[in-house]
């Protein structure tokens, strides 16, 4: 009983936290003073600020204080790595959510797991364990969501290639194909390329911008593009050229992909086959012959 109290009382933390981190945006983390000001403006002298907003206060300063304590080096891989898997999470409650769990969630779940199991090296073993596992799962949680994006990313980028150069060989500029493959598609790939027309709609130059989606890119292959485009464009070649030739490309690193997924597929079967499949047959096929010979003797 205690056990489950301890993982229910886990799992109710854990889901609280992910649902604020869900109701919290960026606008609200970045307030601050000049926001009360403006509040105070608005609301009227003297009154207070909307509940919501002054949670929003609270809450982004706590972030800021989680933030700060972070180092710098930290916070960009962070941020990285956020922008990989496609969350909208700023790199602040990133690090207030860990700072929750590190503080807050493991301790009490190290404790409840020291009660139930007692103070043993078992229970010393396990408590360990939590306090250093459940901070790092924001950052386990986001690392395969960043590793799924990017494989769905290697799937769709070789249809997006081909209709990027159906658009470019069909009388558009590479802007235009951009455009209509972002509207026309769905998915990361989409995704990805709406930020970078968004960034060159903002005044980002055509190159940084494709540099700039080569480095938040958790897909080596779109990395590849972003930067064969950008060479292309700076020596003057072909850009439908350059694109059927990376179609083509990334055709080939799929089928060769898939080729590696075949051949590792025994190996990955061998355990399988070594623990369950095997003394199973060893037993059907002996059975029946070492209940005889026991019959014998």
């Amino acid at each position: 009983m205690e056990l489950m109290a301890a993982g229910l009382a886990f799992a109710l933390v854990f889901l609280a936290v992910l649902a604020v981190a869900r109701q919290t945006s960026t606008v609200g983390l970045r307030l601050g003073r000049h926001a009360i000001g403006a509040t105070a403006i608005a609301c009227g002298a003297g009154k207070p600020a909307p509940l919501a907003l002054r949670e929003r206060l609270v809450y982004g300063r706590l972030a800021r204080m989680a933030t700060r304590s972070a180092k710098g080096e930290l916070r960009e891989r962070t941020a990285l790595l956020l922008q990989q898997a496609g969350s909208s999470m700023p790199t602040a409650a990133f690090f207030l959510h860990r700072a929750v769990l590190l503080f807050g969630v493991a301790p009490l779940l190290s404790l409840l797991m020291l009660r139930a199991v007692g103070f043993g090296p078992l229970g010393i073993a396990f408590a360990a364990i939590l306090v250093l596992v459940v901070p790092r799962l924001p950052t386990i949680v986001f690392q395969r969501k960043a590793k799924r994006r990017g494989a769905a990313m290697e799937r769709a980028l070789p249809d997006a290639l081909d209709l990027l150069v159906v658009c470019v060989e069909g009388g558009l500029s590479l802007d235009g194909g951009l455009l209509q493959v972002a509207e026309r598609t769905q998915g990361p790939v989409a995704d990805e390329l709406r930020k970078l027309k968004r960034d060159m709609a903002a005044g980002v130059g055509r190159r940084d911008a494709f540099m700039s989606l080569a480095q938040r890119s958790p897909s080596e292959s779109l990395a590849l593009v972003c930067s064969t485009i950008t060479q292309a464009d700076k020596m003057g070649m072909s850009i439908g050229t350059t694109l059927r030739t990376l179609s083509e490309t990334m055709r080939m690193r799929r089928r060769q992909a898939a080729e590696e997924k075949a051949r590792k597929a025994p190996i990955k079967m061998m355990p399988v086959l070594i623990v369950f499949m095997i003394p199973a047959m060893l037993v059907v096929i002996l059975g029946s012959a070492v209940m005889a010979i026991l019959e014998l003797m």
